[in-house]
C-alpha cells in the first residue's frame, strides 16, 4: 500500500530546541569574516556581538571586535591592540599595537596594568627615544612614521647602548623578550619586532567555570549583571549544570530512576492495549471496504460516491469551498506534488490555513488512493504525522483531501534549500528530529501501515 503522509518536524521554533539557546549560542565557534576563524578556540570569558558570541557567552570587559580584514581586536586603555594569539590554559593573550599594521606610529603606553589584564613574566616595558629623522642614519633599530602629515618622526631604541645626543625618551612601550632578544641580534626591523606584540596575562576565577565544564556546561554569564553561570542544555544555572542537586542527589535520582522505569512500563502496557484496539478496527473496517475500483475510473462520480462510504466522522467540503480557499487552485499556492496530485496553500473561512490535495484526474487509482488515505488518515493520531481535517463531498468535481498545513517549508529545504543554515540546526536539533521522525515511523509500522513515499 503507497500512501502519501506529511511527516511533521520541528525545525525553526526556538520552542522545539532540545537545548537551551543561550547554551547552543555559546558552543559554536567565533566568527569573524566568510574564511574560518584563526582562532576557533576562544571561548569564555572573551565575547562580541561581530564575532557570533553575545555578552552572555562571556565577561563583559573582555569584548572582541572583528575588523572587515578579519583580525580581531581588543581595546584596552583607549588603545586598540590586535590579537595575536589567545591560551585559555595559561589564561594569557598576546596582542600587538594595531596602528602599526595601518603604517601608523607605535603608541606610547606607560603600561600600568588594567583592571583585567597585567604584563606577563615574558614581556618587558623598552624605553623609546625620539630622535631626529634620519639621525643617526636608519638601522633595524629604528621605526620612521608620521604623526601628522607634516611631522615625520623617528623612534629608536638603544637597548643597553647610551642613547645618542639630541634623542628625547618618548616613554615606554611593551614588548616580548624573545623578540627583544632578536632585535639585539638585527635579526629583525624594530617595526617586525614590535608587530609580534606583548603578553598580557587576565587573572580570572577559573574553579567556578571548571565545575561549570565537568558537568557539560559551558561557562557564561548574566546579560546585565554580569554574574557568572553556567549554561546548561536545559537553561543557565548559577554554578553548575547539578548546581539544584543538594545533600540528597544520590536519594532524589535513585527515586527519579524508579518512577522512570514505572512510567515507561506504565506507557508500554498503553501502548501495547491502544494499538491492539486500533489494529482490530483497522482491519475491521479494511474487510468491508470494495477493493475493486480501479476498473471504475472512467466513471468519477461512481468512485466518490464509493469513496465517501469511508467518510463518516468526516468534514466534507464543496468543492466551492475549496476552491475559494485556494483562490480558484492557484499556481502559486502550489505546494508540491507527488505521484497521486499536487497540493496547494489554502485558508478557509474560519481563518485555518490548510493544505488541499487535488488527485490527478488522468490517475486511474485516483479513487483506491482516496480511499486509501481517508481509511488510514481517519484512525492515526500521532504528534509527528499531519492530520487529516476533511475531504471533498459527493458533489464535488474533484477528488479532493483537506490537511493540517505545516509552516516553515521542508526539512530539505532547511538542509540543503533556501533556508540551509549550519547555525539554525545544530546537531541536538538534528537529532531530536530523527528520533521524532522514527517515532512517527513506529507509531505507523505498529498500526501495519508502510510509508513508501
Amino acid at each position: 500500500m503507497s500512501i502519501s503522509l506529511l511527516l511533521i518536524l520541528c525545525v525553526i521554533f526556538p520552542s522545539c530546541f532540545s537545548a537551551d539557546q543561550q547554551y547552543e549560542e555559546c558552543r559554536l565557534p567565533l566568527r569573524c569574516g566568510s574564511e574560518p576563524s584563526l582562532f576557533p578556540n576562544i571561548t569564555y570569558p572573551f565575547w562580541g556581538n561581530t564575532i557570533g558570541k553575545p555578552n552572555y557567552c562571556g565577561q563583559t570587559e573582555f569584548e572582541l571586535s572583528c575588523r572587515k580584514n578579519q583580525t580581531l581586536t581588543l581595546e584596552l586603555e583607549n588603545f586598540t591592540l590586535r590579537v595575536i594569539s589567545v591560551n585559555l590554559e595559561n589564561k594569557t593573550i598576546i596582542v600587538a599595537d594595531d596602528s602599526l599594521f595601518e603604517d601608523g606610529c607605535p603608541h606610547i603606553f606607560n603600561f600600568t596594568g588594567a583592571k583585567q589584564f597585567t604584563l606577563n613574566h615574558n614581556t618587558e616595558m623598552i624605553d623609546l627615544f625620539n630622535c631626529p629623522v634620519n639621525y643617526p642614519p636608519t638601522s633595524p633599530s629604528t621605526v620612521s612614521c608620521q604623526l601628522s602629515k607634516d611631522n615625520p618622526i623617528t623612534y629608536h631604541v638603544f637597548g643597553s647602548a647610551h642613547p645618542l645626543p639630541n634623542c628625547t625618551r618618548a616613554g615606554e612601550i611593551p614588548m616580548l623578550r624573545s623578540a627583544k632578544n632578536e632585535l639585539n641580534q638585527s635579526n629583525q626591523t624594530l617595526k617586525m619586532t614590535l608587530e609580534k606584540g606583548f603578553e598580557l596575562r587576565y587573572d580570572k576565577e577559573d574553579k567556578t567555570c571548571r565545575d561549570c565544564t565537568d558537568t557539560s556546561g559551558i561557562c557564561g554569564s548574566e546579560s546585565g549583571s554580569g554574574n557568572f553561570r553556567c549554561l546548561c542544555t536545559d537553561k543557565p544555572h548559577e554554578l553548575s549544570c547539578h548546581d539544584e542537586r543538594g545533600p540528597n542527589y544520590k536519594v532524589k535520582v535513585g527515586i527519579g530512576a524508579a518512577a522512570s522505569v514505572f512510567g515507561i512500563s506504565a506507557a508500554s502496557l498503553a501502548w501495547f492495549v491502544y494499538h491492539r484496539r486500533i489494529t482490530k478496527i483497522y482491519r475491521t473496517s479494511s474487510a468491508l471496504l470494495p477493493r475493486n475500483l480501479s476498473d471504475q475510473s472512467s466513471k468519477p462520480s461512481s468512485d466518490i460516491e464509493k469513496a465517501e462510504e469511508l467518510l463518516a466522522g468526516v468534514r466534507l467540503f464543496s468543492y466551492q469551498e475549496l476552491e475559494e480557499a485556494t483562490n480558484n487552485f492557484d499556481p502559486s499556492k502550489e505546494l508540491g506534488d507527488g505521484g497521486f496530485g499536487a497540493v496547494y496553500y489554502g485558508k478557509l473561512k474560519d481563518g485555518r490555513s490548510v493544505a488541499v490535495k487535488r488527485l490527478y484526474e488522468n490517475n486511474f487509482k485516483r479513487a483506491e488512493q482516496f480511499r486509501n488515505e481517508v481509511e488510514i488518515l481517519t484512525g492515526l493520531r500521532h504528534p509527528n504525522l499531519v492530520t487529516l481535517f476533511g475531504c471533498s463531498s459527493k458533489q464535488s468535481r474533484d477528488l479532493l483531501l483537506v490537511y493540517e498545513y505545516v509552516a516553515n517549508g521542508t526539512l530539505a529545504d532547511h538542509l540543503h534549500g533556501p533556508h540551509a543554515s549550519p547555525s539554525a540546526l545544530p546537531w541536538s536539533t538534528r537529532l531530536k528530529i530523527a528520533v521524532e521522525t522514527a517515532s512517527a515511523l513506529k507509531y505507523l509500522h505498529a498500526s501495519e501501515i508502510i510509508h513508501r513515499d
